[in-house]
């Protein structure tokens, strides 16, 4: 895989050490019964950049509805808000749907920027600190984190408090509420299960600026992880897995497909179980 030298990403210089790509049995177990799509643009090496997004049904990932530590952290931040703070950070539920009921909730919508002002702009050092503690426990553990910050580089937000983190709703018992973390290639949020039949709230978003190609990439071992995937497929599932055009920007690329609807790609279910009936094994 060669790097290409662009775009430039000012944070580039710094190292990522990433870990090693699962293996092709593995691979597939991860992605289960969906379709593999491995292009877009017209090649094969365009369908991998460092971006990821996804909603999800929430009946899929639902654990017990004893609080977690991020929707402890996030209550806990909430009542330290003051009234000044409040009016800066904390939207109606349903902000940015209009009184038809038209328009895409402000809190399902994928940023590139702070959604509103940055956290070092309204919030106190503490303040801060609960931020960086939920972000920290949505992401699960360290190696995660190091994923979603780009190596604590926030990529071009460059520090964390250069980035957003805002309130939806009312963050209380029986009521509907939602932490979201925007800025530059990245939007994280927890929503506390208050919203059926969608996990984490809505879509994720979260990516870096190199090239998908580049080892600079952090996420550079999804990119070696399909094409070793691409590279044990026959000339016929090749032919089969490879989708010409892009899944677009924003909701249209991650909708629902309707029931029954097929899925582009080859199916997973299409592929041998076992990595030693893969062609040429």
């Amino acid at each position: 895989m060669s790097e290409t030298p662009k775009p430039f990403c000012p944070e580039c210089a710094d190292s990522f050490v990433a870990p090693e790509p699962i293996d092709r049995r593995n691979f597939i177990r991860v992605i289960g019964g969906s379709a593999v799509t491995l292009a877009t643009a017209g090649t094969v090496l365009t369908a991998v950049p460092g971006v990821a997004s996804a909603i999800v049904p929430q009946a899929a990932v639902r654990a017990a509805r004893t609080p977690h530590p991020a929707e402890a952290l996030i209550r806990e931040l909430n009542a330290s808000l003051t009234a000044d703070q409040r009016r800066l950070v904390i939207h109606p539920w349903n902000a940015g749907v209009n009184n038809a009921g038209q328009g895409i909730p402000m809190r399902h919508r994928m940023y590139n920027n702070p959604m509103a002002r940055r956290i070092g702009e309204v919030y106190t050092r503490p303040q801060q600190e609960l931020n960086q503690r939920i972000l920290r426990a949505i992401a699960g553990d360290e190696d995660g984190y190091n994923q979603l910050t780009r190596g604590g580089t926030f990529d071009a937000s460059r520090t964390f408090d250069a980035c957003g983190a805002d309130l939806f709703g009312s963050v209380t018992d029986g009521q509907q509420w939602a932490w979201v973390f925007s800025g530059h290639h990245i939007t994280v949020r927890c929503d506390g299960n208050t919203q059926p039949d969608t996990a984490f709230g809505g879509p994720i978003y979260y990516g870096h600026s190199p090239d998908g190609y580049s080892e600079r990439n952090i996420f550079n071992y999804q990119t070696r992880s399909v094409m070793s995937l691409f590279d044990a497929l026959t000339a016929q599932q090749r032919t089969q897995a490879v989708v010409v055009g892009t899944p677009g920007e924003g909701p249209p690329s991650i909708q629902f497909r309707a029931a029954g609807q097929r899925r582009p790609g080859i199916p997973a279910s299409e592929l041998p179980s076992r990595k030693s009936n893969w062609p040429g094994r």
